[in-house]
Formats: C-alpha cells, structure tokens, sequence
C-alpha cells in the first residue's frame, strides 16, 4: 500500500515538473498570451528569458524581417505599436474561475 502512495505521488511531482517546460514554444505561442488580461508567470519569464518582441500582426513581423534598416549604429528594426486605451462606457467584470476534476 505504502509503494501505491509513494508511486502515485511521485508521479504527481514529474507531471508538475514538466509542466512549466516552454522551451519547444515558438515566439508565435508566447505571442498570444501577451494580449491576455493576465499572463501566466511562467510564460512572463519566458518572454524576458528570450527578448520577445511581439507586434500587434503577423504583417509587420514579416515587414520586419524582410526588410531591415541600417544606421551607424547597426541594424534598427521597427518599434512595435502601441495600443490606444479603449474608452470604457460603464463598469467592467473579470470572472476567474478554475474547473477540477
């Protein structure tokens, strides 16, 4: 019984272990979170970890890459849009909520 509990547990240990593994994400995939109303810590830290830059659309990532611009000081790539504040009409709800099973 005592080898049941213990196997069980450990299992739970290597599935939370594993579950925070982010290095076979694309740029594309942390690119999504980042309009979210919350990001998640662990894709946030991704994100810093490798010096993401997302735009607001694929066609100015690919502009980007397409066509880079050079100064003196290097190569200089295009600076992401910056989103207006939406003006809001009234109140605002956030429901967070968790299912288990």
């Amino acid at each position: 019984m005592k080898k049941i509990i213990l196997l069980v547990f450990s299992l739970g240990f290597l599935n939370a272990s594993l579950a925070n593994d982010l290095s076979d994400w694309t740029t594309e995939d942390l690119c999504r979170w980042v309009d979210s109303v919350s990001i998640p810590e662990p894709i946030s830290q991704e994100i810093d970890l490798r010096e993401v830059i997302c735009y607001d659309n694929l066609e100015s990532s690919q502009y980007a890459l397409e066509t880079p611009t050079y100064n003196e000081h290097g190569t200089v790539f295009p600076s992401p849009k910056v989103k207006d504040k939406k003006k809001s009409s009234g109140l605002r709800f956030i429901f967070n909520y968790k299912i288990t099973l």
